[in-house]
Parts: C-alpha cells; structure tokens; sequence
C-alpha cells in the first residue's frame, strides 16, 4: 500500500474530504493498494487512526461516481465506528472458544472430568451462538454503510458499483 499521490488522482483527497466534512467524520489517511482485484476498506484502532484503502482494480473498474460511492461506503464505517465495535463484539466467540478448547484438552483429573466438560460444552455452545450474532451484527453494519452512502451519493450509483 501507498499513500495516495494526489496529482494522481485528486479528486480521491476531494471526495473524502467533502463527505467527511460534511457529515462530521474524522478524515482518514488514504492509501492505494497496488492489487488488481477491485476492493476497498478501512482498518485502524479507532475512527481517528482510520485508514481507507482503495485498490488499483477498483480504480480500473469503476467510473469516478462509483467510486465515489464505495468511499462514501467506507466512510460510513468509519463514521459508525464499526472497526471499533465489531472488533470488541469478537472478543466474546474469542475467548469462550479458548475456554472451551481449555476444559476439552487441558489436564484434569477423573473428578474433575464431569464439570470440565459441561463447562466445556456450554463454553462450546457461547462461541457458536456468538458467532451467529458477529455474522448478523457484521451484515448489520454493511447495510448501515449502505445506508449512510446512499444518502452520500445516488443510490442506483452505489449499485451499480456493488454489482461491478
């Protein structure tokens, strides 16, 4: 990854700017990735360590407006803070699947071995259920993203992007 090269591509730095300033978000860095497969994400701590990262293929693809739209996206992230949330929520399936390979394959004794393996099991049964719910708050915070980018840029744009 590189960080943007605003002769390159100036209306990239515009466009984050203007949606961030107007929807009162902390601005990103910006980067380009130099992989051919159309993508683009944000990734830090928190929303003021974000980064947005946009691929070349995704600059190929798409026209100036979709691409508009995706960053649009990615700001919603940033702006609803879901690198922060959606990171503590996957501490939880976390740490019940290390309790529960703990009490299926750590060192007991036989007098032990009944209670170690219901906590176990019940550990085993937090992990999956919590991960159901990482899946659902995770389509939860696309749709929010879509969301906050549809009122950003028209959404048959933000479309037809998906679609590409």
């Amino acid at each position: 990854m590189q960080p943007l090269n605003i002769s390159e591509f100036p209306w990239i730095e515009e466009t984050v700017h203007e949606i961030c300033i107007k929807n009162n978000a902390k601005i990103p860095k910006i980067t380009i990735a130099n992989i051919c497969m159309p993508n683009a994400f944000v990734f830090g701590r928190t929303n003021k360590s974000a980064t947005l990262t946009l691929t070349r293929g995704l600059l190929n693809t798409l026209s100036q407006d979709e691409v508009k739209g995706v960053i649009a996206h990615e700001i919603g992230h940033i702006k609803h803070n879901d690198m922060v949330v959606m990171t503590v929520l996957s501490v939880i399936p976390t740490i019940a699947y290390l309790i529960a390979m703990s009490t299926f394959f750590g060192n007991r004794s036989k007098n032990q071995a009944g209670g170690t393996i219901l906590i176990g099991i019940g550990a085993f049964a937090v992990y999956f259920v919590t991960n159901l719910l990482i899946m659902y708050f995770s389509r939860l915070r696309e749709f929010y993203a879509d969301n906050f980018a549809g009122h950003q840029v028209r959404p048959s744009v933000l479309a037809n992007a998906l679609a590409k």
